[in-house]
């Protein structure tokens, strides 16, 4: 997958329990089944990347027009993996969609400090196939890779046309 334009860019923000790799380093040798253990999130930034990568998927049948999809887009993937402390995504976006392609993810909605001491968090588990949407307004989404085999996720950002 990471191969002609979504190889030839760095990846942003990477984040890993493997610190001397890249996106790139990592997935090859996933393939090449040299590391089993591990998580790994990083963002397509670059133009070019985020623009192969989004045609490889299509946009949520159940997203209406009204909804813009940015270019942007987080990837999380894992392997045989088990984290004590949740992941954060991004939330700098109006609206975030966190898509589970493989495997699961415990997600939690926490909310923001305003609300913190009166309201209570949300936790589930999205199964492969499910897709979680939320807003900026109130929530920080936070994950956990799912600690059996493999897991992706794909994180969307978009914003709301009025």
């Amino acid at each position: 997958m990471y191969q002609g334009n979504l190889g030839q860019y760095e990846s942003c923000h990477w984040s890993s329990n493997l610190k001397n790799l890249d996106h790139r380093q990592l997935l090859k040798m996933f393939m090449n089944k040299k590391i089993d253990k591990f998580y790994a999130q990083w963002q397509n930034c670059h133009h070019s990347a985020a623009k192969t990568f989004r045609a490889l998927y299509q946009r949520p049948y159940f997203l209406p027009p009204s909804v813009a999809l940015l270019p942007t887009s987080w990837i999380s993937v894992s392997s045989n993996y088990s984290s004590k402390l949740f992941k954060q995504v991004d939330m700098s976006y109006e609206l975030v969609l966190y898509i589970q392609v493989k495997g699961q993810s415990l997600v939690r909605l926490q909310l923001e400090d305003a609300c913190y001491d009166i309201c209570t968090s949300f936790e589930e588990i999205l199964q492969e196939g499910e897709i979680l949407i939320t807003t900026n307004y109130l929530w920080k989404l936070l994950y956990k890779p799912g600690v059996r085999d493999e897991n992706i996720a794909v994180v969307l950002a978009g914003r709301v046309d009025h």
